[in-house]
């Protein structure tokens, strides 16, 4: 199955990840980057998605395990190719900046209806 994955420097801290299986409409999960990159780097998350790196695989990869409705999917994804990507999107917004002007009294005041 192939799968996308897009960033939107508009939405910092989540990773679009778009699967396209072959027969059937794409399947979009939005996935944190920091747990993307933190799959890169050993076994993380819980629930619905799963990541760990397999390095000593013929072809290092990252395994990602989604699960949804009973159903579980494992997925290979090349670890070099996964990195590369996600050292483009630091380039875009590096970690830890991904809240900076965020306006946070707007938001209270959305999340409270006053706005």
């Amino acid at each position: 199955m192939r799968a996308a994955f897009h960033y939107d420097p508009g939405d910092p801290l989540t990773v679009d990840v778009c699967l396209r299986p072959p027969h059937g409409p794409t399947v979009t999960w939005v996935i944190s980057r920091d747990l993307l990159f933190e799959g890169t780097q050993g076994h993380t998350g819980m629930g619905d998605v799963r990541l760990w790196p397999s390095p000593a695989h013929p072809r290092p990869v990252m395994y990602m395990q989604l699960e949804s409705r009973g159903m579980t999917a494992l997925f290979e994804v090349s670890l070099s190719t996964l990195e590369a990507w996600l050292l483009s999107t630091y380039d875009l917004v590096p970690p830890g900046t991904e809240l900076d002007g965020f306006d946070w009294d707007l938001f209270v005041e959305r999340l409270l209806g006053d706005a």
